[in-house]
Formats: C-alpha cells, structure tokens, sequence
C-alpha cells in the first residue's frame, strides 16, 4: 500500500494569515531544477526566482540584461523541480518570479 501525503500549496492568503498571527515566512532562492527540489523539500513558504539569476547564472555584470524569456525558462525549469517532489512534501511553496525594473 502506497501512502501519499495530503499535499497543500502555499497560497498569499496562507501568507498572509502566517503574518497576521506571528508566524515567520521562510523564503529561498533557486534558478534551476536540483535546487527547486531541495528547497520543496526543504518546506519553504516561498521560492524565488530572482532577476539575479542574470549574474549568478548567466554571468552578466547586472540584471539589465535579462530577458523575460530568460526568466521564464528559469521559472519553468524551477516549476518542474517541484512538481517533481510535490507528492512527497507536504507543501509545495509558492514560486514567485521578478525581474529587473
């Protein structure tokens, strides 16, 4: 018999109602898929993918540069990380994206 955990996703109202009763919000960033998985694993509220990924990963000077089509294909490949381990966790965090301006 397989078990399967009640798997929940991080929600801003969910967020919000951690804030409103004094709960911390952990937040952690990854750019690619290896790191999604550790941090679902991990149990954060929030992943980041962050316009920085422009000079962490793609070695520019700032993240001017950065395309939305760049940051769309990190935030793809970081969705798939989680969706990888979504039925072994028991949330998955919500993924936020920015960029640069």
């Amino acid at each position: 018999v397989i078990q399967r955990r009640t798997m929940t996703k991080v929600s801003a109202l969910a967020l919000t109602s951690k804030r409103r009763h004094g709960k911390k919000i952990s937040m952690v960033t990854a750019y690619d898929y290896p790191s999604a998985v550790h941090v679902a694993r991990a149990g954060m509220d929030i992943l980041l993918v962050g316009d920085s990924v422009a000079m962490v990963e793609l070695g520019y000077e700032n993240t001017q540069p950065i395309t939305l089509r760049d940051m769309l294909h990190h935030c793809a490949t970081v969705k798939r990380g989680v969706t990888a381990v979504a039925s072994q966790v028991a949330q998955v965090p919500l993924l936020v994206g920015d960029m640069p301006f």
